[in-house]
Parts: C-alpha cells; structure tokens; sequence
C-alpha cells in the first residue's frame, strides 16, 4: 500500500482547551490511470448491488467497476463531455447514462454499448437539460432548456423567451414546448442607468406526495444579475429565480425570486413532500458601504397548484468575506430516518433537522474562508461524521486545505494541506460504511482513506536504540498515535489501562524486525477519562499518561 505524503508541516489550534490538531494524510488503496487528463468524477449505482466509477476527460467516458476496478464501459469519442446524469433510461433494471459535449446530446446505455438516442445540433442557445419522468409514465422524459442571447434593448421592458423543449421516453420523440418569460431589461438615458440580466442555468422534475397524490413539477432554476448606476453612485446584485411548471398541464404555476440554487433536497414527511433551497443572494455598492453577503434558506411545500414557503433564516451582514455555502443530507440508520440540513455563515457552521428545524449543533470556527464540501464518514478513523470545509487563504484566496469538523461534538477533528489535491470527491465505493476519498491527479485517479500524518524521516535507518516516543495528539478526541523505534528483533507489547490498572485494549503483540514503526490506538469504544500506556520491548520498558476527550 503506497503511502502519499502530501503533507505540510502546518499544524492549526483549535478552539477547545488542550485540543491540537491532527495534520490528515491521504493513504492510497488503489489507482486507475487514463489517457487523458481527468475533468470530473462520479460515482453512481448501476444495479441496486453494484456501482461504478465514471471518469470523464476532454474525449471520452469511462466506466470502471467500483470492486474490481475493472473497465466496463468506453464512449465513442465525444467533445468536451459534461453535464453527466443517471438515470435507467429504457426500463431495463441498469442506470444509463446522459451526457452532453460541444454539439449533441447523448443517452447511453453502458451495459449493451449502445447509442438510445442523440439530439443532434446544440448551439449557442442551450442552456441546460434534466432527465426525469415527467408524465408519470414509468418512463424518463428529457426537458431542454433554450434561450437566445439576451441583446440589450435600450428600453424599460424586454421580456425573452424560454423554450422549454420536452421529449417523452422511450422515444424521445420532441412532443411539447413551453415559453417561460425571462425579464431583461437595460436603460440609459446619459445620465443614470439600469440593467437587469436574466437567463436559466439548471432543470429538473420533483416528484411531491400530497395527501396521496402524486404531483409532478418542473423546476427551472436561473441567475439574474441587476445593477445601475446613478451620478457616482454604482449597485449590483446577483440572485436567482424558481419557476414551477406543471408537468402534465404544463402550466406555469408560479415563480420566486430567491437566490441563486446552492443545495436542494426533497423530503418526504407523512403524506406531503417539501423541497428544501440553499440560496445565495450576494449585493455590492460603492465604497464605503462595502460587499453585502446574505444566505436564503427556503422551504417550498406543495398543496395541490398553489405554493407557499417559508423563510428558516435570512442574514443580511456587510461583511468582507463570503458566508459559505451549504449541503443538505439525507441518511437513514436503520427504520430510522435523518434528515439534516447543514450551512455555514460567516464563522458558524449550522446543522438543523428538517423539516423540523431543530438545531443539532452550531461550530464555531476560526479561519477566515470556507466552503463546505461534503461530509465524511469513516468509523475506523472518526467516531461520528465529520464536515469537510475547505480553507482559503486571505485577502488571495487560495485552497490551502480541509478541515474536517465532528458533527456531534463540533472538535476540529484534523486538518488535511492541500498540497498535490486539485480536487476530491467523497463517496462509499465500495459498500463497506466507510468513505473513500477519490483525488484526482491529472490522469491519474487515486482511490484513498484518511490517516494521521507522522513524520518518519526517509530513508529509514535501523536505530541506535529502542525507545518509544510519547503518543500524539494528547490530550486526543478518538484517535491516538504511538511510535517507537526498534534497535534489534523484538517482541513488542503495547497494553492500554484504565486509573484501576484493568487493560482495556492491547494495540501491538507481536514480532518486529528493527526499524521504526507507528501504531494507533482508536478509543472510539471506551468514555473519555484518563488512561496510561505500557510498552514493552526485550529489557525496554515505558509508562504514561494520556487524556481522552469527547
């Protein structure tokens, strides 16, 4: 097993007394290498059993099964292929896969390598698209989104045109459009000035239980930007808008002016379904008033047409840094089901219960710049699940690393440096319970797990003498490492006891060659308390104290 030290010798102090951060390091498991230089990852059920990993580069997709690691599928050549969705297409118990690239739009099935259906010809005036059975017909449908270039008519109004193409699987034959209203306008008249730019950016189909019934809608999600000026006065903000369609009538029910889509996530409580939005409005003016940063958390119930949402919390701050964006999460532990919504503003990670609105935890945190990425489980290393945030620097804004938060008791559980990572994906690949880091490395996909980072010189040299080095971090929350250096073959013990001297874990009884070695005790099982550590090694002997925090 190849280990990736990636590490700095960064080390950052958390907010809890006697707490130290434990630097994170990647530990590689395997590796799949492309041709080409990878653009994105996914990974996806293909059977209610099995998964895949997708591998997207600038020509081409690659399927690998997610056990053995074996490729599956190849497409045709494609032209800077995105947009990447899953969906069982054509019925037959296996998830196929959309995509779109430069020029047409693709459905694929990667189990019999074949082509289901293309769309030929996309142009400038695409904007988006979502798979979703739209009719209630047991079958996916495709809805396009397409709007012309808006060209800036110097008038008060001008309102342009959506068309929002639907084709009806198995076919996919183009068998209704709809017009959606997007109001842009610009005005000058010499001396003041005033614009307003609108157009759509993402679909999709939200299929919502009300008292037994099954509602279908289209949501077609889009940015606006508005701004002016007035003498030397100038304004922009930029936010966004949701318009609700009906799928069967294909009525436009309504349309809210919330803030550009972040997260969303439907949930189903008794017989009614809410759709819950992470939104972000972001407002600037002229000096000395400053950038505004705001977040929109909004809850959408659906009640036969009519709409009504609720505002959960709405900050409006002048504030120098962006507040962070947010994640919605959807778990189960056993019949027991976990609905939470977790956002971070300004200093502050959240975490809610939805639809309820109970407020889990709040963790405070120290560093300037986050973004939330995911959350993490991996019980052999964490005792609870931990929120990754990236970190930035301040005022240049470059990813430095992640930081990785315990939702429960909010404890900075370990920093992971950025150095080598262009990017991370979070996902259970293998169905154990435990997340697998996917880091992508130009052509090279590493499939990895987290550790705690030592620094054991290289290259290693058969040490003088046998000693073993005090455990870090101490105190500790879970997790603590031990090392200890062997001068000759020696039958090593390490034994853990509790204030009453009765053991309560033995973490190394074995032989070893000389050399150096680590070893790592995980005390997710036994409360927080104090206990000591015992090595023995040939006549080598040591004592010592430890804390356990939780």
């Amino acid at each position: 097993m190849k280990i990736l030290v990636i590490m700095a010798a960064m080390l950052i102090l958390a907010s809890a007394a006697f707490a130290q951060v434990d630097t994170l390091m990647l530990v590689e498991d395997n590796s799949i290498e492309v041709p080409d230089s990878i653009t994105n990852v996914y990974v996806e059920n293909i059977t209610d059993s099995s998964k895949a990993i997708f591998i997207s580069t600038g020509n081409y997709i690659y399927a690998y099964d997610s056990q053995s690691l074996e490729l599956i599928w190849t497409s045709p050549v494609l032209a800077n292929p995105r947009d990447l969705q899953f969906a069982d297409i054509d019925n037959d118990g296996f998830t196929d896969i959309s995509v779109r690239d430069n020029f047409n739009l693709n459905l694929f099935d990667i189990i019999n390598d074949q082509i289901i259906w293309t769309r030929l010809e996309l142009d400038s005036t695409y904007k988006c698209y979502a798979i979703g059975d739209a009719n209630n017909d047991s079958f996916q449908d495709i809805m396009i989104a397409i709007k012309e270039p808006f060209t800036g008519s110097w008038d008060w109004y001008n309102a342009d045109t959506v068309w929002l193409e639907i084709n009806y699987g198995p076919e996919f034959i183009c068998c209704d459009s709809i017009m959606v209203l997007m109001n842009n306008r610009h005005y000058w008249d010499g001396r003041e000035s005033f614009y307003r730019y609108q157009w759509p950016y993402n679909i999709s189909t939200e299929n919502f239980f009300n008292q037994g019934e099954n509602i279908t809608r289209i949501a077609l999600f889009s940015k606006i930007s508005i701004g002016g000026s007035f003498s030397y006065y100038w304004w922009n903000e930029h936010y966004g808008a949701i318009t609700f369609i009906d799928a069967v009538s294909l009525d436009s029910l309504s349309s809210k002016e919330i803030g550009e889509l972040i997260s969303e996530r439907t949930c189903s409580i008794n017989d009614q379904t809410v759709l819950y939005i992470i939104a972000l409005r972001l407002s600037s003016r002229e000096l000395p008033d400053g950038p505004s940063d705001s977040h929109l958390i909004a809850q959408y119930s659906f009640i036969d047409t009519l709409i009504t949402d609720t505002v959960l919390m709405y900050l409006d701050e002048f504030e120098t840094n962006p507040a962070w964006r947010g994640i919605i999460e959807y778990s189960s532990s056993g019949d027991t089901i976990i609905n939470e919504l977790c956002f971070g503003i300004n200093d502050t990670i959240f975490i809610r219960t939805f639809p309820g609105q109970e407020l889990l935890n709040s963790i405070p945190c120290s560093e300037p710049v986050y973004t939330i990425v995911s959350t993490y489980n991996y019980t052999r290393l964490f005792p609870n699940t931990n929120i990754i945030c990236a970190i930035y620097s301040f005022p240049w804004h470059d990813k430095i690393g992640y930081n990785f938060y315990d939702k429960v008791n909010g404890l900075l559980s370990g920093f992971l440096p950025y150095t080598d990572i262009s990017s991370i994906k979070i996902s259970n690949v293998n169905n154990d319970n435990n997340d697998e880091i996917l880091s992508i490395n130009g052509n090279i996909l590493r499939i990895c797990h987290l550790d705690y980072y030592i620094d054991i010189d290289e290259p290693v040299t058969i040490p003088y003498s046998t000693y073993l080095q005090p455990n870090y971090p101490n105190p500790f929350n879970a997790i603590t490492t031990f090392k200890y250096c062997l001068a000759d073959n020696q039958h090593v013990t390490i034994g853990i006891f509790d204030l009453l001297g009765r053991k309560v874990a033995t973490i190394v009884d074995e032989e070893k060659p000389a050399g150096q070695y680590q070893a790592i005790w995980h005390a997710k099982d036994v409360p927080s308390g104090v206990y000591f550590y015992k090595i023995t090694a040939g006549d080598y002997g040591r004592t010592g104290k430890m804390v356990l925090l939780k």
